[in-house]
């Protein structure tokens, strides 16, 4: 018997923060604070990854994280103020 295993179809914007957040600090994503101690992860994965894509006008989410005012947009674009 096979079986198979999905893959996790969501995008990892939560993911695209940490990222982003340790290359604007010049760290490695294991020296920042957990994402979840400011914002549950797989909810902004699951609510930026259910906005209808088309429109003007352009879905985000912004929050406080490692000192940085965060701002994640559907399109993953993130911005670190």
């Amino acid at each position: 018997m096979n079986a198979v295993c999905g893959s996790r179809s969501i995008p990892q914007y939560s993911s695209e923060v940490v990222s982003a957040v340790a290359a604007h600090e010049g760290v490695d994503e294991t020296e920042l604070p957990p994402l979840y101690d400011v914002i549950d992860p797989d909810a902004l994965d699951a609510l930026l990854s259910s906005v209808q894509t088309g429109g003007s006008d352009q879905a985000s989410v912004d929050f406080e994280y490692a000192g940085y005012r965060v701002v994640v947009f559907e399109d993953r674009t993130v911005v670190i103020e």
